[in-house]
């Protein structure tokens, strides 16, 4: 199974490249909103709270935040902010560790 999905993410990323520059910089943009849909989920499972418990302390909406941890939606930093504050979490930018530079 890892093979094929290795395969997948191969292709997704020919794909990208060969679309050029924007191609490049929507499959960045997924990796990213995955990336932190990821991390949310880790987070609130640590912190043993389902999505109605999290809904509860934050007011956002169940379904939003399973949208969000879906990867579907893609929240404003306002709403990544009031998700991670309860979980005992702040937004913060970070060094990248990426060493394919963005294209602008």
């Amino acid at each position: 199974m890892s093979n094929d999905f290795s395969e997948l993410m191969a292709s997704i990323e020919a794909e990208a490249e060969a679309e050029g520059p924007d191609g490049i910089r929507r499959l960045n943009e997924l990796r990213t909103r995955y990336r932190l849909a990821n991390q949310l989920i880790t987070l609130r499972r640590e912190a043993r709270l389902s999505q109605s418990e999290l809904a509860g302390m934050t007011g956002i909406l169940q379904s939003e935040i399973s949208r969000i941890e879906r990867g579907i939606t893609a929240p404003n930093e306002n709403t990544w902010a009031r998700l991670v504050a309860p979980l005992g979490y702040e937004l913060a930018l970070v060094p990248s560790t990426r060493r394919d530079p963005v294209p602008a």
